[in-house]
């Protein structure tokens, strides 16, 4: 292109970071060599003709494999064959599929359509072997598996980010990350962390390169700019009222109940304030068991962490008003939490009190009840939180959402109209 055109592009590609307190750092999308992410050439696409630019593209790589149309895919959903096929022929692209739309089934899926080398990444070991069994269960194929203490590589591989990324310079990374020619991030609005631009660059040799999440592009912070460039734009959306409307989920009815605060605790800073106005707040936490209380069993109520004594303030107050509660952190076992889910399910526990861990990945269809006693604005955990309840089960087409109107400190306020 001309000089001109060159620095329009340029001028085009850059992404205003916030900060707090101070103006936002323009920050470049291309490199030196002006190159830049190819998930981005849709956006640069748009901007070419509303410049009045022509743009040239060539790609001159080969399909490693061809599409297996006659796969065995009779365990998905109409929709769920939608997407997969989708994904599968864009080559470059995100999915954002609402929870509870069948995201690992639909992982699973591209797998059998596409019949090549995958890697799948994730960020927490738990969803590692979650989506490993999986695929065994569906496919009666051996996974591959990467996580702390565990590296067997298979056609087709879960691996998890933080452990991949500590072994980059490991031959089995290399070997890994070679022989890769398709590649998929589940829940990509991890994407801005160093780790994991440095894992999914390090897969030179993958075609398809995809993604996956239920809020792909719901961070505050405006950084799935990030997501984009790596993996590409949205090319099939799928969102939880059309789930709804299809029977696929159960109807949520959330209700905000006003709590009020002592303006005085708007002058502390945030982790004081929130350690007295929520987490050791025995107003606060006497309304969430009465929305409990109020509410069909079983019931899950999602606490920040452990570290404020939040989640076993509600525990001890849960039993005492004679529900049958455990608390769920990140220190409790794989087998616990399985054992426990199996209570659950059985009828012989009433209240899971939660941290963030059950936040994602995690199928407890028999809930009746949500609780987010949290606090915080992330539009992410909101959604998440909100979706654990809407698993169908038999029986089940709705759930009760239950959340808190902190009123008279202005930041818990803000936060709560976010949740909102």
């Amino acid at each position: 292109g001309t000089p001109e055109e060159r620095a329009a592009l340029r001028g085009f590609l850059v992404f205003e970071e916030e900060r707090r307190g101070g103006a936002p750092l323009r920050l470049p999308l291309y490199a030196r060599d002006d190159s830049l992410p190819g998930g981005l050439l849709p956006l640069v696409r748009g901007w070419a003709r509303g410049a009045g630019v022509i743009l040239a593209h060539r790609d001159e790589r080969v399909a490693p494999v061809a599409l297996d149309y006659a796969a065995d895919l009779g365990w998905l959903r109409p929709y769920q064959i939608d997407a997969v096929d989708t994904l599968a022929r864009t080559i470059r692209g995100t999915a954002k599929i609402a929870t509870g739309g069948g995201k690992g089934e639909m992982i699973v899926g591209l797998t059998r359509r596409v019949p090549t080398t995958w890697t799948i990444l994730v960020h927490r070991a738990h969803l590692v072997r979650d989506l490993a069994d999986r695929f065994e269960k569906r496919t009666g194929e051996q996974a591959g598996r990467i996580l702390s203490g565990e590296w067997t590589q298979r056609r087709v591989t879960f691996a998890m980010l933080p452990t991949l990324a500590a072994h980059l310079d490991d031959p089995r990374a290399k070997l890994l990350t070679g022989l890769t020619r398709a590649l998929l991030v589940d829940e990509v609005h991890v994407a801005p962390a160093a780790t994991f631009a440095a894992v999914v660059q390090s897969f030179t040799s993958a075609y398809w390169r995809l993604g996956c999440s239920g809020t792909p592009m719901d961070r505050g912070d405006r950084k799935s700019i990030y997501a984009v460039g790596m993996l590409g734009p949205i090319m099939y959306e799928l969102d939880a009222a059309e789930l709804i409307a299809k029977g696929q989920l159960a109807r949520p009815t959330i209700r905000m109940v006003r709590c009020p605060h002592d303006p005085a605790f708007g002058g502390l800073e945030y982790p004081a304030m929130y350690q007295a106005c929520v987490a050791e707040n025995s107003w606060r936490n006497a309304l969430v068991v009465r929305m409990v209380t109020r509410s069909p069993l079983p019931a899950i109520v999602f606490v920040l962490d452990v570290v404020h004594g939040h989640g076993a303030a509600l525990t001890t107050a849960l039993t005492a008003a004679g529900l049958r509660t455990r608390l769920v952190q990140g220190a409790t076992s794989g087998k616990n939490r399985t054992a426990l889910l199996a209570e659950l399910a059985a009828g012989r526990l009433d209240v899971l009190v939660a941290t963030e861990v059950f936040d994602t990945g995690t199928d407890i269809p028999c809930l009746r009840t949500a609780v987010v006693a949290t606090g915080g604005k992330a539009k992410i955990k909101t959604l998440q939180r909100i979706g654990r309840a809407m698993r169908l089960a038999p029986g089940k087409t709705t759930c009760d959402v239950w959340d808190i109107a902190d009123r008279g400190v202005p930041a818990l306020e803000a936060h709560a109209a976010a949740r909102r």
